[in-house]
This record gives structure tokens, sequence and C-alpha cells, in this order.
């Protein structure tokens, strides 16, 4: 049980997560403007970032009988030593009141590092980043790991080590972050108030350089690379950034998400498997970026800049489609409000096989539309028989299968769409389309999907990292394609892992922060992911039902699969085709509908 106290943590929208700073709030004894808070002064309300990417405060975290803040690093091995003992402390104390967070200050690191230290050390608390080190610097801390604890109202009690070592041979390491929070919870002071900490110093952060950047020779080509597939007209972004006049209008807004690791959307542990449509910014492109935002923003020689990119000006990603299959009606959405998802079934029956080479879900409002996903339902197997095809998601691309390649739809197969909508703050209509394009060449290979699905977990209330896990078994030799994760609110993380016939064990895809709002495929380069006959894919995840979720629809709720969104879901998903397939099926390309076989020799591979 956590304590009566403890109050729901509120929720802050993803768009503009605030920069942090330090609020104006009462403090027991005179306190200097910027000094570090005393033993006994009241900690101020203090902004950090989650792995969710919303905006957190001191008060979020309830009134809880001790807050124990502790400071950690990635990149620290002393911090590494201390783990086993913090996340006992937090499981034996979490029900006498005692919240642990973890504070993450190097500006080495972001979330995404933050959020893979913590999975892959088994950490059930919730850790925050410190983007400007006002929360490292209020508590006068130094070093990693360290920590602080405050009392019910605020008021700092202990700050210093975790672990001090014995001084005499034989006896066991004290524990003086313990004895502090026992002690704080009982109503007493500290044994000791203050113990020195060693460990790694947190580096200060660098300040961005930008003499000599310009917008024409240096940030063009990095919005080029990472941006302007989203950030231009009919597409997702809130604005463009085709142009030096769109980037200088936003200037401020780009210097903020990449300071906070936001923009361009990457979610995946970058030491675990290479993904061509996963790119996050390099050191130096943010240092880029981040210097010309500081310099002002200068343009410098037009003539440097480089060539445009001739982005597709209609609406459509794909080809010109062949099949268009729109709702039957508007969908009118209201100006403020929750929206359960919403199912429409698409008035299409395909008449014969059909193959497709190009698919596109395109919203009618991308104001509200904020993902949807396309389910095939097979015939004869109604309620029982749906597979995912492919989705719109913020940041997503659209579904091409590549040359001679496609998936099978059967004859009698039907389409259903799942619509996840948001309000925009006025009443709203809408009316999303699907696009088809038929398979134009020899079809050589047939695009498959496993499916990775537990629908039969359970989540108790106020469980910060309830696990569940699936998997699924590869019978033939299979070239990857793409992974995918579907989870809801709850969702914190998901891993993929590969267990070969021979014993080895690979870990394809880590998640450490899932976020329902940017719901993204992973996809491999075309043909290098191989997996033998027999492998088997493991997913392993995990689920936040706490009060420190802050998309948590209920945490006193006890949580089982469903299809609304404050229901869960556990889906994994791996797009594969199989390993030196040869079909050579000739189709119409009218059509999709096979001709016959293609000779050998036919086509291209």
């Amino acid at each position: 049980m956590m304590p009566t106290g403890f109050r729901r943590a509120r929720s802050t929208v993803l768009v503009s997560v605030a920069l942090a700073t330090v609020a104006a709030s009462a403090a027991s004894g005179a306190r200097g403007r910027g000094s570090p808070l005393k033993i006994g002064e009241r900690a101020p309300d203090l902004s950090l970032q989650d792995i969710r990417n919303a905006s957190r405060g001191l008060d979020d975290f309830g009134e809880p009988r001790a807050l124990v803040i502790v400071f950690l690093d990635a990149s620290c091995a002393a911090v590494g030593e201390t783990l086993p003992r913090l996340e006992s402390l937090w499981r034996g104390t979490r029900s006498r009141g005692v919240v642990v967070v973890g504070v993450n200050s190097n500006p080495r690191e972001g979330v995404v590092e933050l959020a893979a230290h913590a999975l892959e050390n088994g950490l059930t608390f919730s850790v925050y980043k410190d983007f400007d080190q006002s929360v490292k610097s209020a508590f006068g801390v130094t070093r990693t790991p360290q920590a602080v604890v405050l009392d019910e109202r605020g008021v700092l009690r202990y700050r210093g080590a975790i672990v001090e070592p014995a001084s005499k041979e034989g006896e066991d390491d004290g524990e003086p972050l313990r004895d502090a929070c026992l002690a704080v919870i009982a109503g007493k002071a500290p044994p000791r108030a203050e113990v020195a900490a060693a460990g790694c110093l947190i580096r200060r952060p660098r300040a961005p350089r930008g003499r000599g950047v310009t917008f024409s020779e240096h940030v063009a080509p990095i919005l080029q690379r990472r941006c302007q597939s989203c950030h231009r007209p009919n597409r997702t972004a809130p604005f463009s950034l085709l142009t030096y006049a769109d980037a200088r209008a936003n200037m401020e807004r780009i210097g903020e998400a990449v300071r906070d690791g936001r923009m361009p959307p990457s979610f995946n542990d970058p030491r675990h498997g290479e993904f061509v449509n996963h790119q996050a910014l390099s050191r130096k492109e943010k240092e880029i970026l981040r210097g010309w935002v500081s310099a002002g923003g200068p343009r410098g020689d037009p003539g440097k800049s480089p060539p445009p990119i001739d982005w597709p000006r209609g609406i459509w990603g794909i080809d010109e489609p062949d099949l268009v299959l729109a709702m039957p009606r508007e969908f009118r959405v209201p100006a403020t409000g929750y929206i359960d998802y919403h199912y429409v079934d698409l008035d299409h029956e395909f008449p014969h096989d059909t193959w497709v080479n190009q698919i596109e879900v395109l919203p009618g409002n991308r104001r509200v539309v904020h993902h949807a996903n396309l389910y095939l339902r097979l015939p004869g197997r109604l309620g029982g028989g749906e597979v995912l095809v492919t989705g719109f998601v913020p940041g997503g691309d659209v579904t091409r299968y590549g040359r001679n390649a496609g998936i099978l739809v059967p004859a009698g197969s039907r389409l259903r769409l799942q619509i996840h909508y948001t309000t925009a703050g006025s009443e709203q209509t809408d009316r999303t389309r699907v696009g088809f394009v038929w398979a134009k060449e020899t079809i050589r290979r047939r695009m498959r999907c496993l499916q990775l699905i537990n629908s039969s977990f359970e989540i108790p209330p106020l469980d910060p990292a309830y696990e569940v896990r699936q998997e699924g078994r590869l019978e033939k030799a299979a070239v990857g394609e793409a992974l995918f994760v579907h989870m809801h609110l709850r969702g914190r993380d998901m891993t993929f892992f590969a267990h070969y016939p021979d014993g080895r064990r690979e870990t394809l895809l880590s998640v450490p922060c899932y976020s329902f709002d940017w719901q993204l495929a992973y996809r491999w380069k075309r043909g290098a992911k191989r997996f033998p006959a027999g492998t088997r894919i493991v997913t392993v995840s995990h689920y936040d039902n706490s009060p420190l979720n802050p998309f948590n629809p209920d945490p006193s709720k006890r949580v089982r699969e469903g299809r609304q969104s404050y229901h869960e879901m556990n889906y994994g998903f791996l797009f594969w085709v199989a390993d030196g397939e040869d079909l050579r099926l000739a189709v119409d390309p009218r059509t999709g509908r096979v001709t016959g076989r293609a000779p050998a020799e036919a086509g291209g591979r």
C-alpha cells in the first residue's frame, strides 16, 4: 500500500517540456539566492523530466513520509555498486511511506541512456533527468552516487553517501542513507545529517559554441537528414523546417527539443540493433544545432546551402493508390474530454487473393488523429483472425515492401481501423482513408508477421514495474524486416530477445522508455538480419501502474488486457520473409491478382 497522502501525479502534455527552473518557495531560515539548501531548510519545488518526456515537480511525488532522491550516472562504476542496495531500500520501505527516485544530472546522458541504465539494472523506482542541473545545485550535490532525504514537510534531513566503507576489517559497510531514511519515517533526526560521498564528479554542462556556425552551411544539411521528413506541409509535425525562415522562427523550440533529446523522436537503446529509420542526432549534430541557436541563428551564405529535397507534394506518401477506402462516415471529435478507441470496419471485401506492395493510412484531420492501426480480418475467422498490417503514428513512415515483395490479402478478407483520437480545443471531424498499391512486378517474397501477444496478464494496483513475457517461434529460416511495439498508457519498456538453436541469445531491440505518443516501427536494413529455423523470439515488458506515471488513468485499478487505452495491451510484432524464398508469382498490376508462374530468370531479387 502507498501512504494515504500520496497524491496522483498530474499529467503534463508532451509537446513543450518546460525548462527546469527553481520555483519560489518558503524556506526555513535565511538562505542566499542560488546557494545550496542547508540541513533543516525546506526544499523549493524543482522541475525534472521523466522518461516519458513529461515535466515533473517535487510536489508530484505527493506527501511521502520520506522522499529519497538519489543522484545517478550510467557511466559511473561507483553507482553500479550501490544500485542493489537502493532497490532493496525502495522495496523494503515503500509500504511504510517512503518514495525513492533517481535523478541523472550528467549533461552527456539523455533520457534514453537514463531509462536504459534503470532497465538493465532492474530498478523499479522512477528515474528522472535534471537537464540544467538546477536540482543538483539546489541540494548541493557534487558527486554520484549521492543522496538527499526530505521529510514529509519537504525539509532536508540528510545529504551524503549511500554506503560508507567499513573502518575495520571484518566489519560490514555502513549504510548512512538507510539509517537516515528509517530515522525520518520514525520522526527522529538521522544519526548523521551529512556524510561525505565518494564517487564520480558530476560534470558541468558545456555552453554551446556557435562561432562560425551558419544555417546554410551547417544546419540545413542536418534538418534535411533528420527533420524534414516530418517537418513539412501535409505531415504530422506542427511546423515546417524546409526554409531558413521556418527554422529561424522556431529556433528556441529547436534548441530546447535538441537539449532534452526529444527530437528527432528516439526511444530505443542504440547499443542493441541498427535500424535504418531510427537515426538520433549525433553528439556533433547536437552541438551544431545548439551552437547555432546560441549564436542567434545566423543564415550565412545561401550559396552554401544544399539543394532542397524534392519532397512529394501530394497528400499520399506512397505511389498513386490503386484502391482508396474511406471511413463510411465522418467521426465527430468533441472539443475536450477523453475519447475511447474508435473501431470502424471499412466497406470492402477483397474479391480474390490480392498482392499488395504499398499501404498508407492517411488521417483526414491530423490535429485529432493521434494514431491509427489497420487490421486484416481474415475470412471465416471473424472475432479471432485479426492481423496487424500497418498503421499511422506520429513520426512513422508509410509501408513499402520493396521490389518483388508484398503481403497477400486472402480472398474474402475485410479491414478494420483502430483509431485513437485526441481533442484539439474545438469540435473537429475526421474521415481517415487507407490507400493500397498493388504489386507491379513478379512476387518473390511474401511479408509475414510473427505476433507475440499476451492477453492473460493482470497488473496489480500501484505496481511500478509489472513484468509480462511472451514468446513465439520461427519455424522457417527467416530474414527480419522490422519490429513493432504496442502497449497502452502504463507501458514502460519492451525488449525483444532472439534465442538461437545453438544456445546463443541476442538482444534485438530494447525500448527502455516506451511512449504511447510515438509508436514507431524499427526497420533493419533489408537482408541484414537473419534467423535460423527454430529461433525463439521472446519479449519482456514492464508496466508502470503507479501514481508516478503521469499518464496512468487510475493507479488504484487492477488492469487487464482490453481494447481501450485505459486497459492494456502487450503486443510485439516481428515482420519477416522466408530466407531464400522465390515464389515467382506473376501478378496483374491492375488488380494484384496472380496470373501464373514467372520464369525463373524473370525479374530481379
